[in-house]
């Protein structure tokens, strides 16, 4: 077929070939003027000639146009006619047909000796096919004296079998209509479990593995004995009203490793079967009166009836699919005894399947039986609803309260004004919900107007920590002095204290700025006492309680005190001798401590797709903090910078060394006289790259290890958000988690 089909002259260029005689010949360049076997193009190519040509003599041979569109691959065409004499005309057309486009047909197989006897007196090139036994349609294997569709398995007498071998003998079983269909999914089963063994391909299966291998394979020469019929009766009932039913075709899949409940892989069955009617309905092309579709699922069943934008995304997306495919009332209730699709589900062996009259005849049921099958909802679909959730919006019209404002300076006029709004609400609301008033205002609404005043002065002002309060966090305040003295230090309290109100514990260490206002504040506080009674009673109840750690113990300040020592020593190292402001110093802590507060802590999910950790930055603003992107200017010097870009170098200076530091202290080197654990597959890692802006940091999982000769893992398999790649073991840090290592 494809030398009968010519290439355009200006295409043919890309089907040059080179060719020598001998080696002393020169060489000659061909073009192929034909569509070439062999190149990837040329199935499509043959097709496309062939849908073109039914649709330019569609007019004079319009079955034989159908035919070529629907009945043929490639190069077989599989058709057929209710009688002989509509298969006769139907063959003319055919014919008649490709030799308008100069292709002749040939091998030409029948069911119906008398079709093939009248063929044979033609001037074509037929062959009868009657007494060669089976042959090949389309993939399958067809025996025309019996109609049947049969299949052929060569068994290989090998001792032991590699993975690949395994799987070019599981693709070899061709079932294109599903027909042998639990087979398939007993072999793919097998499969899926040498994939979990992660075996290289030339490696032998494992003895047990090699066991039920052959247990499986031996017997596929029981495939041989099968014999499917190519037909079926229509109607579905014989003359004495028996119901049948015939298998026509099957689909299935395997679960994957990624673990499902048994509801929801039900439901992606009921998809598939969905997906199949309506394809296998549309290539049928006969009147239909009724489809039933059957689960063993009462939840199946439940979610199918259910609203889609009620469920949950996964469950959501695979019904409202099936209720576009199909219709709610096709989908009935069979038991599982009855149901044949539990063995496609679970797979069987060839000689199993022979014995089983279920899966070629469907279950034993009589019309009767289907159609008043009842069965019980089951109230577990009820996990895969979504949860109802109610929002109420609170807030307030700020240009009403601005205004309400301007029209007085008198604070008692004001209340007065917002005690008559709220009685004039009350008045609108229904009698029975109406509270009684008296003719004058009452001290109660006149403290109900007080606390609203207040509290939307309070949301004007301290917006951001009443809802910092409202979210259980603490109101943090830094606050800059001038010097390390302990006069500056009892300012910084003064000036917290009239702003914030007073302290009730102050942590701290033991800092001699500290000690000397502790002192101080206790003398003040004696000297109070002396002279006032109550005021001294009032400070023993809210005076500052001080409390210290033991002198030169940082470590009894625990991480806060180790979170101290890491910012002065890169501070203190970077800022030795420069000159800068109050201003540009604060800045530079504040940049600084969203540095220390993105570090990783532990990850944040278990998926090995998520590369997201917890950092003290999710309890702080409830997500990762992140810096503004700047030009790195660490190479340019000092004196060509403005006094911008220079706190922004001090920034990027602390940031480099720090983070140096910091990834060494993850990757800590021991002595050999020390063991350590190797990594372990799945964890979450991070990568050493030299230029990552501040604050950003790149992490990846574990995908598989590589191990050296002294049995320690020298070469990793990362999984990035963009893609895979192999790393050294020394360009990773682990996060300091007992679950990173092997045991």
């Amino acid at each position: 077929m494809y030398r009968q089909i010519l290439i355009d002259p200006n295409q043919r260029d890309l089907q040059r070939i080179v060719w020598k005689t001998s080696a002393d010949a020169p060489v000659k360049v061909y073009k192929l003027s034909t569509v070439t076997y062999g190149t990837v193009f040329a199935p499509f190519l043959a097709t496309r000639t062939l849908k073109a040509l039914a649709d330019e003599e569609r007019k004079d041979f319009p079955k034989a146009a159908d035919v070529i569109c629907s009945d043929i691959y490639m190069d077989d065409i599989l058709s057929g006619e209710a009688t002989i004499e509509d298969a006769k005309k139907l063959e003319a057309q055919i014919c008649e047909l490709f030799l308008r486009a100069g292709f002749e047909l040939h091998k030409w197989v029948s069911n119906s000796p008398d079709l093939l006897q009248d063929l044979s007196t033609s001037s074509y090139s037929f062959d009868k096919g009657q007494d060669a036994g089976p042959v090949k349609t389309l993939g399958m294997l067809w025996d025309p004296k019996v109609d049947c569709l049969t299949y052929e398995v060569k068994i290989k007498d090998n001792d032991s079998f590699s993975k690949r071998e395994v799987l070019a003998e599981i693709a070899r079983l061709y079932g294109p209509l599903g027909l042998i269909g639990p087979i398939i999914t007993k072999a793919k089963i097998f499969i899926q479990g040498l994939w979990k063994m992660k075996l290289d391909w030339s490696a032998q299966l494992p003895p047990d593995a090699m066991k039920e291998w052959k247990r499986f394979y031996l017997k596929l020469s029981k495939v041989n004995n099968l014999k499917i019929q190519r037909y079926i009766l229509l109607p579905g009932s014989d003359e004495s009203g028996q119901f049948k039913t015939s298998l026509l075709c099957s689909k299935s899949r395997v679960a994957p490793l990624k673990t499902l409940t048994i509801p929801r892989l039900e439901l992606s069955a009921a998809l598939l079967l969905s997906r199949l009617v309506k394809k296998f309905v549309t290539i049928l092309q006969l009147p239909i009166d009724e489809i039933s579709l059957w689960t063993d699922s009462t939840i199946v069943l439940e979610w199918i009836k259910t609203e889609p934008h009620k469920l949950k995304t996964f469950v959501s997306n695979r019904v409202a699919e099936i209720q576009t495919l199909t219709e709610d009332r096709h989908w009935k209730h069979i038991c599982s005894k009855q149901n044949p699709a539990g063995l496609i589900s679970r797979g069987c062996h060839a000689d199993e399947l022979l014995k089983n009259d279920m899966w070629f005849s469907g279950p034993d049921l009589q019309t009767d039986e289907l159609e008043d099958n009842q069965f019980i909802p089951d109230p577990t679909y009820v996990d895969e609803l979504k949860c109802a959730v109610t929002l109420t919006c609170n807030g307030y019209n700020s240009e009403f309260y601005d205004e309400l404002f301007n029209r007085t300076n008198n604070f008692t006029k004001l209340i007065r004004i917002v005690s008559f709004i709220f009685r004039f609400i009350n008045n609108t609301k229904a009698e029975e919900c109406r509270n009684k008033v008296s003719k004058y205002l009452t001290a109660e609404e006149l403290r109900r107007s007080t606390e609203l005043l207040a509290r939307v002065a309070q949301l004007s002002e301290f917006k951001a920590e009443i809802y910092a309060l409202k979210k259980v966090k603490d109101v943090a305040k830094t606050k800059t002095v001038t010097d390390l003295t302990t006069e500056a230090f009892i300012a910084a309290v003064k000036r917290f204290c009239a702003r914030r109100g007073r302290i009730v514990t102050l942590m701290s260490d033991n800092a001699s700025n500290f000690k000397g206002a502790a002192s101080e504040l206790n003398r003040l506080k004696k000297l109070i006492c002396k002279t006032n009674e109550t005021l001294a009673n009032y400070l023993s109840s809210e005076a500052i309680q001080w409390k210290f750690i033991p002198p030169r113990s940082p470590n009894f300040g625990g991480l806060w005190e180790a979170e101290v020592k890491s910012f002065k020593h890169h501070l203190h190292r970077t800022l030795t001798n420069c000159k800068i402001t109050i201003e540009e110093f604060e800045t530079i802590v504040i940049q600084i401590e969203g540095i220390l507060n993105p570090r990783p802590l532990i990850p944040l999910s278990d998926n090995i797709n998520e590369y997201e950790v917890l950092t003290p930055g999710h309890f702080i603003i409830g997500r990762p903090i992140t810096a503004m992107p700047e030009p790195e200017i660490l190479d340019i010097s000092d004196n060509r910078l403005s006094r911008w870009q220079y706190t922004t170098k001090c920034v990027q200076t602390i940031w480099k060394r720090w983070k140096t530091d910091y990834l060494n202290h993850l990757q800590q080197r021991n002595k050999w006289q020390f063991k350590k654990d190797n990594v372990r597959v799945g964890c979450l890692v991070l990568l050493k790259e030299n230029y990552l802006p501040p604050c950003k940091r790149a992490t990846a999982i574990n995908l598989e290890l590589n191990y050296g000769n002294d049995g320690k893992v020298r070469v990793v398999k990362l999984k990035t958000a963009t893609g895979i790649f192999t790393s050294s073991i020394s360009k990773i840090c682990l996060l300091p988690l007992k679950g990173n290592y092997e045991n």
